[in-house]
């Protein structure tokens, strides 16, 4: 007879029997009774198990085999948690944000639970990004309309920098673990810079100068609720809140203790940034244009942060792009979300309504930043005197440019004239 752990063939009296055991002799109608023993130990961990073997029983003076199947379950207090991470990703800074996961009782036994966070600083960590360069406005970039072709001119590119800041995290190879309740603040160093561009950096607030200082992870990371007891087949949410201290970066391993039972781990990782973004044109000037047409031209909104933002343009006009509404800049799309390094084209659409000089201003407001403001101004002519002024002008030029070429010959015609009076 053959069995493998953690089950074992024992005799009558239970005990075990040799594994080195001869072949048993039976006389007719004699029977042998044997007992067979299982080891719930047999795994070290507390996990609830299943364990599955065959007892094979071999009849010397015969072919056949007997095959009895052996079945064994072992049962902790056990729990299912839906996810072993709980990533927030980016926040803005000076918020919170709530995530949820469940947790369900898996054994047939009552589950007793209570949650801590591992005090470690090889596995915890705090940090904080230095506070993003101020970055100062270099010129005006506007968009342009000539005034003969009544186009936009295009609007160029700001040119790469060879060389960009790299991003680099010293660790300090003779940093010991420490067993308390708090980790100390380190300062990440400076992140990648991007090529600097004529227009205006923004969103880059005071709010985002931090101080050094000691935070604990309950400042930082919680969850709830914090204990609780849990019944077979019984589920509930566990809630994670991360609070998003200005330009920190922190992970933190939350455990769930069960009584009775394993430790469960989740880590739990978030970053916080304040938005800044940056607008590629601030004013628009269309030049003379004619007051019954619809003018047209584009603002791009770039993410130039770590963190995703939502925008709106404020008191936007009732009209359309096809159908504006005389002196009301009509922009689209009023709202959305732009994710970091990604960028927005806003078109924006103006009909002036009557002739004369026009100045007009409409607003683009990024999460909870002071609004920015994009000036429009051009003339509004009749349709008449926008046709035939290029023309005009061209004639002018052309006259202009034979008089200098000839110059003789204009002295000739004025001596001629003089000699026939």
């Amino acid at each position: 007879m053959d069995l493998e752990q953690p089950f074992q063939i024992c005799s009558v009296d239970q005990q075990p029997l040799p594994a080195d055991s001869k072949p048993m002799t039976l006389d007719v109608g004699e029977e042998l009774h044997l007992c067979i023993q299982f080891n719930p130990a047999y795994k070290k961990d507390l996990n609830s198990w299943v364990a599955e073997r065959v007892l094979r029983v071999r009849i010397m003076e015969h072919p056949h085999k007997e095959q009895i199947t052996v079945r064994g379950e072992v049962y902790f207090p056990n729990l299912h948690l839906e996810t072993q991470a709980v990533d927030f990703g980016c926040i803005i800074s000076d918020t919170e944000q709530e995530l949820y996961m469940e947790m369900t009782n898996c054994s047939p036994l009552p589950v007793q639970y209570y949650w801590s966070f591992l005090t470690d600083r090889k596995v915890n960590t705090i940090r904080f990004r230095p506070s993003p360069p101020k970055f100062k406005r270099q010129s005006s970039k506007k968009g342009v309309f000539l005034r003969r072709h009544c186009k936009i001119e295009s609007v160029e590119k700001p040119a790469e920098t060879p060389e960009t800041t790299q991003d680099s995290v010293q660790e300090d190879p003779a940093q010991q673990a420490a067993d308390v309740d708090y980790l100390e603040a380190e300062e990440l160093s400076s992140t990648a810079l991007e090529p600097r561009s004529p227009g205006k950096m923004r969103g880059l607030s005071q709010s985002s100068e931090v101080q050094h200082r000691n935070v604990r992870m309950q400042d930082v990371f919680d969850v709830r609720p914090l204990f609780g007891v849990l019944q077979p087949g019984e589920s509930e949410l566990v809630t994670f809140t991360f609070f998003g201290h200005a330009n920190i970066v922190a992970r933190v391993t939350a455990r769930c203790h069960v009584q009775g039972g394993p430790t469960y781990k989740v880590v739990v990782t978030g970053e916080a940034s304040c938005p800044s973004y940056q607008l590629d044109v601030e004013e628009i000037d269309w030049g003379l244009q004619a007051f019954n047409k619809v003018l047209k031209a584009e603002v791009t909104l770039r993410n130039t942060g770590v963190v995703e933002f939502t925008y709106v343009v404020p008191n936007s006009s009732t009209g359309t792009a096809a159908n504006p509404l005389p002196g009301v800049p009509v922009v689209v799309p009023t709202e959305g979300s732009i994710a970091p390094g990604k960028e927005q084209v806003l078109e924006v659409c103006y009909l002036p309504g009557k002739p004369g000089v026009f100045c007009r201003t409409f607003q683009v407001q990024v999460a909870y930043l002071d609004p920015a403001e994009i000036f429009l101004k051009g003339e509004g002519t009749l349709p008449g005197t926008t046709k035939h002024l290029p023309r005009m002008l061209k004639e002018n030029e052309e006259i202009l440019q034979e008089e200098e070429e000839n110059p003789q010959e204009e002295e000739m015609e004025s001596v001629n004239g003089k000699k026939g009076n």
